[in-house]
């Protein structure tokens, strides 16, 4: 299972929020516009691979290893990450927004974002991918490979 585990990590981290950009962003008096503007294709295509990867590849994989049981806990699980989503991409919104407009993010507001990255992150490693780890097979891993290497 710890090889399992290992290779689920490894695809996490390939979608993972650039939750230390935010950071630094957050922690500079004055953050550079330019810098601050070039984070937007970045974070909108983590946000898009990091949605396709837990709920369109991970999460229907799971299920489906759980066929002919309840796999109630799983879609709880499912549904409470992507409200943690669904608000990430809020919050996104409003800074994309402001940077869009060259208007100035508050600090503040990078590190709610940030903070948002992650609390999804130590969520997904804490429940999510021990709980694929004990129920997913070879061929599920390898169609979660498929579908993480494709391009949207």
């Amino acid at each position: 299972m710890t090889a399992v585990l290992a290779q689920l990590q490894g695809w996490q981290r390939q979608v993972a929020l650039p939750a230390a950009v935010l950071r630094a962003l957050a922690d500079e008096a004055s953050p550079d516009a330019t810098a601050a503007a070039a984070l937007l294709p970045t974070f909108d295509a983590a946000l898009a691979a990091h949605r396709r990867f837990q709920q369109q590849s991970l999460v229907p994989e799971m299920i489906e290893a759980m066929a002919g049981s309840d796999a109630v806990c799983i879609r709880e699980l499912a549904e409470a990450l992507a409200g943690q989503l669904q608000a990430l991409q809020r919050q996104w919104r409003a800074v994309r927004g402001a940077l869009a407009a060259g208007r100035p993010v508050a600090a503040a507001d990078w590190r709610v974002l940030a903070d948002g990255c992650d609390a999804l992150h130590a969520r997904e490693q804490r429940e999510l991918l021990p709980m694929a780890a004990r129920l997913l097979d070879d061929a599920a891993l390898g169609r979660i490979a498929q579908a993480v290497a494709a391009k949207p």
